[in-house]
Order: structure tokens, then C-alpha cells, then sequence
């Protein structure tokens, strides 16, 4: 047998077979963009747990009268809401936060390299 590089594997495959890896590759790509979600929104709180937000409203009653705007009950809780145990969230943890994102980032790139070797294939082979 002649040798096969990593390649040209597909081409000794059925199509049933790289119907089926393509699917499990396209779900591995959905997968790697939930996380990458995750970790971008663990980031994003990190970076905006630094330095917690000023009040809300506190300096337009200097412009402003109260009842200009909608300032429910539910605005006034939202530091308590939000901000309650986002200790967790320390920039310290930003660098090894970093460090997972190249590596994903690097991870993606390999199967969707190898998403869109099979998909070449197999729109070679749909068209023959």
C-alpha cells in the first residue's frame, strides 16, 4: 500500500463514513464556540470585576430631577444582584483565563482545518 499522508486519508474513505466524521466535526466546532463563549464571558467579568461600576443615577440629581427617568426598585438592587459573589472573579486569574483561550483558539483552527479538508472532499465527490 502506497503511503497515505494525514491529508489524503479521506480520499479511502467511504462518503457514509465522512458524512459521519464531518457531522462529529461540525458538533466538535459548536462545542469549541460554547466554550469559548464561557470563557470570554469568565474574561469580560474579570476585566469589569477590577473596578466596580459607578451608581446608577447618583450624579444626574445634580442635573436632573428624579423623576425624569425610570429608577425602579429593581435598578436600585442591581448592585447587590449583580456584583453579589463576583469574588470569584479576580484579575488574577486573567493570565491562565488567557492562557485556555490560546489554546482553544489554537484547538479551533485544527478542526476546522480538518471540517473543511472533509468538506472539500466531500463536495469533490458530490459533484463527480
Amino acid at each position: 500500500m502506497a503511503n497515505v499522508s494525514p491529508e489524503n486519508v479521506a480520499a479511502f474513505q467511504s462518503t457514509e463514513d465522512l458524512l459521519s466524521a464531518h457531522k462529529l466535526l461540525r458538533l466538535e466546532l459548536s462545542s469549541i464556540a460554547h466554550w469559548r463563549r464561557l470563557l470570554r464571558a469568565r474574561i469580560d467579568l474579570c476585566t469589569a470585576n477590577v473596578v466596580a461600576p459607578l451608581a446608577l443615577g447618583g450624579q444626574l440629581s445634580e442635573y436632573f430631577d428624579a423623576s425624569d427617568f425610570e429608577r425602579t426598585e429593581d435598578i436600585a438592587d442591581l448592585p447587590a444582584t449583580i456584583l453579589n459573589g463576583l469574588d470569584f472573579f479576580r484579575a488574577g486569574t486573567l493570565p491562565e483565563l488567557q492562557q485556555c483561550d490560546v489554546a482553544l483558539r489554537r484547538y479551533e483552527r485544527s478542526v476546522r482545518a480538518k471540517f473543511m479538508e472533509l468538506s472539500d472532499e466531500l463536495a469533490q465527490r458530490h459533484s463527480r
